[in-house]
């Protein structure tokens, strides 16, 4: 992560959202949504988003970051929102938080 708070993300990947992106990506989000912390307990993974929308906030999981499954969807913003997982201990999973 970068100070701006965007992310860098590099990996055997060609194209990111249909742009091409060898290996390399920047990935630019909404400041206004973001995760505030994540921690693993006992195999759980524990995460707080917070959202200073006015709308409902989707969680997508993914294992590749290019095919995302709908984890849940919570309530409308602006709230802080904490949301866990018991398949943590999977080899990889990735998450995001999605205004809709």
């Amino acid at each position: 992560m970068q100070p701006d708070g965007k992310i860098v993300i590099a990996g055997g990947f060609q194209t990111i959202n249909g742009v091409p992106r060898p290996t390399l990506a920047r990935l630019l989000g909404d400041p206004r949504l973001g995760f505030s912390s994540v921690s693993v307990n006992q195999g759980r993974l524990e995460a707080w988003v917070l959202s200073q929308l006015e709308a409902p906030i989707a969680i997508e999981s993914s294992a590749d970051l290019l095919d995302w499954t709908p984890f849940g969807m919570l309530t409308n913003g602006p709230a802080a929102i904490s949301f866990s997982d018991s398949a943590a201990e999977v080899k990889q999973r990735f998450y995001r938080a999605v205004a809709r």
